[in-house]
């Protein structure tokens, strides 16, 4: 402030005294001007002790107009021109180069912040001052350079501001990436997923040092190296998970083909065993997605291919129970047992309306359950029936038959009763005449001789369909 005062009073002074013609009035104000353009420049700080003599040869000047002194006044007003030039010249490099050297520091701060992803413009204008304050430098042209790298820093930290607003999110994002890391680890992993899973957590424990240290950029490509990591991990954990997968539906496709038969489902089964060769072919290639794709159209064509078979098994069905239950109602026993076979009717009925509705495993259910309800009317016929063969069996001679074992073709009642009868469903007759030694039906020995109760009149011979419906079970 004493400075600026000596000076505004050198104007002050100059007005009184501008009727002496010597007074180095325009020697003074071109020295105050140069002193104030010293300041500017930071002048008191890279050359303070010229500034300083410039200051006081101004005030000298300013003496010695008092004194009326008006020569040396103008000799020590040209002297703080002098040196407020000097001080100008020798800071002005110096400030230059400082202001350079400050733009580039806050240019490399906002690279670090990827400023060059989050604040383009800011950061393209920083590089393009900066970049011409070192053309201008070069000139020796310090000034427009100085004022070149103001704009730099100013574009800079701009730059740095909005790229900084960034890490609360990055954060969110590296947390999104360790969770994801956890909930991979938490699966059984082959080794080779496990060991990029591992780097995966180097990456991210360096992701967040770098945020930390507000070195955005690095922290970005630690980001990126672990969802590469990540990404690597579950392709091998899900590539093996697809080599399962089609193994699994091999089998499944082939089991459908040999349970049931190809007749029903063979073009759809085909495409199953196709499109799984094809995803085998991707897998074998690393196109791991387009694998997983074929995987999902396999296990669709595999559905269709069952919902064709069952759909061929349910009408199969619905057909041979319809013609079962025709022959229920035309029998000698359709009246005595009305009330089943209108059950199996009704049940019938149920079936075909979810076979409509495409419910095929519910309908063949209901086919079945009619089936069996019309089985038991056919069993309880066969018991009335073998109670008057026995009846009517001959109680004079009989003829004796021993228990044979073959390996492949071993000996039971119904077997017996098909070899001395004609008619496995006389197996009973055979029981009831040797119950003393045949504890279970179902459990015969080698050995074993059995009386053969001759019938007073030849049965026809078994029909072969059903013929082993109520026949005990063979057992050794």
């Amino acid at each position: 402030m004493k400075k600026k005062g000596a000076l505004a009073l050198v104007i002050i002074l100059s007005i009184f005294i501008s009727c002496r013609l010597e007074v180095p009035i325009k020697e003074m104000i071109a020295a105050r001007i140069a002193i104030r353009k010293a300041y500017q420049v930071k002048a008191d700080k890279y050359d303070p002790d010229t500034l300083t003599q410039a200051v006081q040869s101004l005030n000298n000047s300013h003496s010695m107009l008092e004194k009326e002194d008006d020569a040396k006044s103008k000799e020590e007003a040209e002297k703080a021109l002098s040196l407020a030039n000097a001080a100008i010249e020798k800071t002005m490099p110096l400030l230059a180069g400082d202001a350079l050297t400050e733009a580039k520091k806050v240019f490399e701060e906002a690279g670090n912040l990827n400023a060059k992803n989050f604040a383009p413009t800011e950061y393209q204008n920083a590089d393009g001052a900066i970049k011409e304050a070192e053309g201008l430098n070069t000139e020796k042209k310090y000034l427009e350079s100085y004022e070149k790298s103001k704009s730099a820093i100013d574009s800079g930290n701009a730059a740095k501001n909005i790229a900084q607003a960034k890490i609360p999110a990055m954060k969110d994002e590296i947390k999104k990436l360790d969770a994801e890391r956890a909930d991979l680890a938490a699966k059984q992993l082959p080794e080779p997923a496990k060991a990029d899973l591992n780097l995966a957590k180097t990456n991210i424990d360096a992701a967040y040092k770098n945020l930390d240290a507000k070195n955005i950029k690095s922290a970005g490509a630690a980001m990126e190296e672990a969802s590469t990591n990540l990404k690597n991990a579950k392709m091998k954990y899900y590539k093996t998970g697809l080599k399962d997968r089609i193994a699994s539906l091999r089998k499944e496709a082939d089991t459908l083909k040999k349970q049931r038969g190809s007749e029903a489902a063979n073009d759809d089964i085909d495409v199953v065993v196709s499109t799984l060769n094809e995803a085998d072919t991707l897998l074998e290639q690393g196109k791991t997605e387009e694998a997983g794709k074929k995987v999902g159209d396999a296990e669709t064509s595999l559905k269709i291919a069952r919902q064709n078979s069952m759909k061929a098994i349910a009408s199969r069905k619905i057909s041979s129970v319809e013609k079962q239950l025709d022959k229920a109602r035309k029998g000698e026993t359709a009246e005595k047992y009305k009330d089943k076979i209108d059950n199996a009717a009704a049940l019938l009925g149920d079936s075909k309306k979810l076979f409509d509705r495409d419910s095929y495993d519910e309908s063949l259910k209901k086919s079945g359950d009619a089936e069996s309800v019309l089985n038991s009317i056919g069993i309880a016929g066969e018991k009335d029936d073998l109670k008057k063969l026995d009846s009517d069996s001959d109680r004079g001679p009989k003829t004796v038959y021993v228990v044979q074992y073959h390996k492949k073709n071993k000996d039971c009642l119904w077997k017996i009763a098909h070899k001395v009868y004609k008619n496995a469903r006389l197996w009973p007759v055979i029981y009831m005449a040797n119950k003393e030694q045949i504890k279970d039906p179902d459990l015969i020995f080698p050995g074993q001789k059995f009386v053969i109760p001759q019938l007073k009149e030849k049965t026809p011979p078994e029909k072969k369909e059903g013929a082993e419906r109520t026949s005990p079970k063979e057992k050794k």
